[in-house]
């Protein structure tokens, strides 16, 4: 059996401050990485790319890291939702889903799901 515990109004606060600040740090930054382009340069193109699910993972994992005990329970699954959407959303794009795939595209439900949380 698990321990429950209280926690104060600050603690709670300060958990959700984390996890909003961590959740804009993330989104930000997929929005930004995902949204660029290589150009013309074939190069730059593929390396864009690796760095956007490079991103998404690194990402996932920072907002689960940042996640407190104290953090409210429907905020802490919304994190966990988003978190999972972006691990699936590389997964598939590193396992060659092109970003036009229904389940990958911006109107599909992966995307939707992981901005909606």
């Amino acid at each position: 059996m698990g321990t429950w515990r209280a926690f104060t109004n600050q603690q709670v606060a300060d958990a959700k401050a984390r996890a909003g600040a961590a959740y804009t740090t993330v989104r930000t930054g997929v929005s930004l990485q995902t949204h660029a382009t290589g150009a013309a340069d074939p190069v730059a193109t593929p390396t864009v790319a690796v760095d956007a699910r490079l991103l998404e993972v690194a990402g996932a994992q920072y907002l689960l890291n940042r996640l407190d005990p104290a953090t409210p329970s429907p905020l802490a699954a919304a994190i966990h939702t988003f978190a999972d959407d972006l691990l699936d959303i590389a997964a598939n794009a590193l396992a060659g889903a092109p970003n036009d795939d229904p389940a990958q595209a911006g109107s599909a439900p992966r995307r939707r799901d992981g901005q909606r949380a």
